[in-house]
């Protein structure tokens, strides 16, 4: 499926200059055309929604998914708030949903990105660095190893040392653009321990603050599970999948893992009391807002000791290398 054509970085920009604009005028299509206004890169689009909303009749919902103009979850979001006339409250509530989850994000990303571009480095330097270095060692040394077989991979694959770091570099833009690659590399990067519970109670986070948000606005359980699905990792999937499909039990039993295998108990404990609480009292819009909340400043607080802790490795990594390559020089020379 094709990205959205409003950019998530822009999703909070526009609701909010589209707010003001249906404030003033109270007509949907109305609110669109003056948005379209200000954002050329989706003036057409925009002018498309506001002539099927005005001329054609198609329901916003409709609308806006024929156009692709947001994700679907929030699509939905906005659709099920036109329809229980509740727009401005369901707007606004998107706003700071997004808002908040682009910060949070921008932290996260901030946190790790000089450690990222020093791994990077290594990977890149690495190969040119331990070539050269070999000439200044003895033969039959493990450089001299190395440097053979860099030589043999030069002779298989010409202009290699040319193309191999644009070949990283690319390989990691691509990754990172792919949803499906960087799912994926989630997916994995989950099951390291300390890394792995801050990627979940960040995804379950997000899942309960979008959730709140339909549940708010009247959309039903299995509705929303099949929209936020694929936004969690493999194992949190079938975790909720398997609370949906079992709400015909209630809630106190559809969120009760059966044994440790039970994909249920991938969820963590709070937030299956949370569920369990708020589908009992029917709250479960609110009970699902204080639950984001708590989980994402835990995940926050979780990536900045994981960061912390991938800084020193990455640091003690390079000072390791190059003390062993000084060694190897040097012991080469006596």
């Amino acid at each position: 499926m094709a990205n959205p054509v409003v950019s998530i970085s822009h999703v909070a920009n526009v609701l909010s200059l589209f707010l003001a604009y249906y404030k003033s005028s109270q007509y949907i299509s109305t609110a669109w055309r003056e948005t379209a206004k200000s954002f050329a890169n989706y003036k057409v689009a925009f002018n498309k929604v506001a002539n099927d909303l005005e001329k054609n009749g198609v329901p916003l919902g409709e609308a806006l998914k024929k156009h692709n103009i947001f994700d679907d979850d929030i699509i939905v979001i906005l659709d099920a708030g036109a329809t229980a006339g509740e727009f401005d409250t369901v707007v606004r509530d998107v706003i700071a949903s997004v808002k908040r989850q682009r910060a949070l994000s921008k932290n996260v990303l901030k946190s790790v990105l000089y450690q990222t571009i020093l791994l990077f480095s290594v990977i890149i330097i690495s190969p040119y660095l331990l070539y050269n270095m070999a000439d200044n060692t003895a033969k039959g040394s493990t450089l001299r190893d190395i440097q053979i077989q860099l030589d043999q991979l030069i002779d298989l694959i010409p202009f290699i040392e040319v193309f191999y770091p644009f070949a990283v570099v690319g390989a990691a833009l691509y990754a990172f653009l792919s949803p499906a690659i960087r799912m994926q590399l989630v997916n994995i990067i989950s099951k390291i321990p300390v890394v792995g519970s801050a990627i979940i109670n960040y995804q379950v986070g997000l899942w309960c603050n979008y959730a709140s948000l339909m549940f708010g606005a009247g959309i039903d359980a299995k509705e929303i599970e099949r929209l936020l699905r694929p936004t969690l990792i493999n194992n949190l999937q079938d975790g909720f999948f398997k609370i949906i499909s079992s709400l015909d039990s209630g809630w106190p039993v559809a969120v009760e893992p059966v044994d440790q295998h039970d994909p249920r108990a991938a969820i963590p404990d709070i937030a299956r009391s949370f569920l369990k609480a708020g589908g009992d009292s029917g709250l479960l819009d609110v009970q699902l807002k204080e639950l984001s909340s708590y989980l994402l400043e835990k995940a926050a607080d979780q990536f900045d000791i994981v960061t912390q802790i991938f800084s020193t490795f990455i640091l003690i990594l390079v000072g390791m290398g190059v003390l062993l390559l000084a060694m190897q020089v040097y012991l080469a020379r006596m």
